[in-house]
């Protein structure tokens, strides 16, 4: 899982590293309150527009009919798994997150949100 400091902010997550996620869900806290978000390798996506978070792609290691991309996103260092695909280093992609599976914590005691 990739993991996101940030702080609650009004309509989402403002990050550490800079942007911001839309959350459509409530977020238990109150605004400016730090969190941590969590992200599995498969539910951050290729964007079929530009509307989507600028993701650098820093290394691509295929691994058959899919490839792990490493790369910055919000500009902290995580990992995806997309379908094999021409990229290269530094390419900017844009990314969107899977609002199902935003997964929230206390980064003070771990538990989920």
């Amino acid at each position: 899982m990739n993991f996101f400091e940030g702080r609650v902010a009004a309509g989402g997550i403002s990050f550490d590293g800079g942007g911001f996620l839309e959350v459509k869900r409530l977020i238990p806290l109150n605004i400016d309150s730090k969190i941590e978000l969590g992200l599995r390798p498969r539910h951050i996506m290729l964007s079929s527009s530009a509307g989507g978070a600028e993701f650098v792609i820093e290394g691509v290691e295929p691994t058959g009919d899919e490839m792990e991309v490493r790369g910055r996103l919000f500009g902290q260092s995580v990992t995806v798994i997309m379908d094999t695909r021409p990229i290269r280093i530094d390419d900017k992609i844009s990314m969107v997150i899977d609002q199902k599976h935003v997964y929230i914590f206390d980064p003070a005691n771990g538990g989920r949100l």
